[in-house]
């Protein structure tokens, strides 16, 4: 017989009440899977999405994409990772998710070692940021650590990670954000405030000395 968890389901698309809070089958991993003890889980705003319907899976399904835990098993074709080690994870996407679950199975191309320098709670908060800032700076921007940059929104998820990027690849920084637009003892040259959007927010990123150009 098959070993039951504890997960939360989407049966129905709509406000946070369609989330069941129920007993579900565990799942198995395949060869080249690890089935993972989730510590911590991650809400992004695509899951909002994703659960109102804006993006559609099977039902019913498990929600969450991002989450750290502990190695509970290793699929047979497996060598990277081990019974016990801490990871974490943005798993499957943009395949329906399974983070919202006591276990999850999560290809191990997927994952990468916890740092111990922090929390489950919190690396689970880091996949899709750390990702979606890096793709943007390095795969879409190219940037060269002599660039000057533009990170808006800085005080966002993505934002934040993005000026840390940003700041180790030693680039000089303008942000803006409707906070407190920069802190120069983090390395930040500049800072816009409240901004506009669009070919306005270039004109005022202008002044500080950074043409965008993505």
């Amino acid at each position: 017989m098959s070993e039951t968890m504890q997960a939360i389901r989407v049966h129905d698309y709509g406000d946070p009440s369609v989330l069941r809070y129920e007993s579900v089958e565990r799942p198995e991993p395949t060869a080249d899977e690890l089935l993972v003890r989730v510590r911590g889980a991650g809400l992004n705003p695509v899951d909002t999405a994703a659960r109102y319907g804006q993006i559609e899976y099977p039902l019913p399904w498990i929600p969450g994409w991002d989450f750290s835990g502990t190695v509970a098993a290793v699929g047979d074709s497996v060598t990277d990772f081990a019974v016990g080690d801490d990871v974490y994870s943005l798993a499957r996407f943009p395949d329906a998710g399974n983070a919202y679950a006591e276990y999850a199975t999560v290809p191990a191309a997927d994952v990468a070692a916890k740092p111990a320098t922090i929390d489950h709670p919190t690396a689970a908060g880091v996949p899709m940021v750390a990702l979606t800032a890096w793709q943007a700076l390095f795969e879409q921007g190219d940037l060269q650590d002599d660039d000057r940059v533009l990170i808006h929104a800085a005080a966002g998820g993505v934002g934040h990670i993005a000026v840390q990027l940003a700041l180790q690849h030693g680039a000089t920084l303008t942000s803006s954000t409707r906070l407190k637009p920069w802190d120069s003892s983090g390395g930040v040259s500049s800072g816009i405030s409240a901004p506009p959007s669009g070919s306005n927010l270039r004109v005022c990123a202008r002044f500080f000395g950074t043409f965008v150009r993505v």
